[in-house]
């Protein structure tokens, strides 16, 4: 099993760049850089919600629920590992599949995300 970041063009340049430049900035100003490029999209993911009257996800993103303890990392954690984690390196499904053919491995499962940032999910199995 093998999961990689979807390659999504533009903006995984863009995300491999805000990352280069968070690991190149002193110390003292990565939580600053970090707060900058994230309230943006913080601000999205609380008002897109909040305006179809959905609290709950709300509560549940930014409280400290139970998923996040499961995963060992809080909404702070998940941030600066989006800001600041490189290496950064993205693939096409297509890439990855033929990769994997050239060795001898068949496509047994394969979740995608759609074209939006995150993970494609393969299940390889040798021939």
């Amino acid at each position: 099993m093998v999961a990689l970041y979807n390659d999504q063009g533009v903006w995984s340049k863009v995300w491999k760049n805000i990352k280069l430049i968070y690991n190149r900035l002193p110390k003292n100003l990565k939580v600053f850089f970090a707060i900058l490029i994230m309230a943006p999209i913080e601000l999205k993911n609380i008002a897109v919600p909040l305006l179809k009257g959905n609290f709950r996800f709300i509560l549940d993103r930014y409280s400290g629920n139970r998923k996040d303890k499961e995963r060992g990392m809080t909404r702070w954690h998940d941030m600066i590992d989006w800001v600041g984690g490189y290496p950064f390196e993205v693939s096409k499904p297509d890439d990855v599949f033929y990769f994997f053919k050239k060795r001898g491995f068949v496509l047994r499962e394969l979740r995608t995300c759609a074209g939006e940032s995150g993970c494609n999910e393969y299940v390889f199995v040798k021939n």
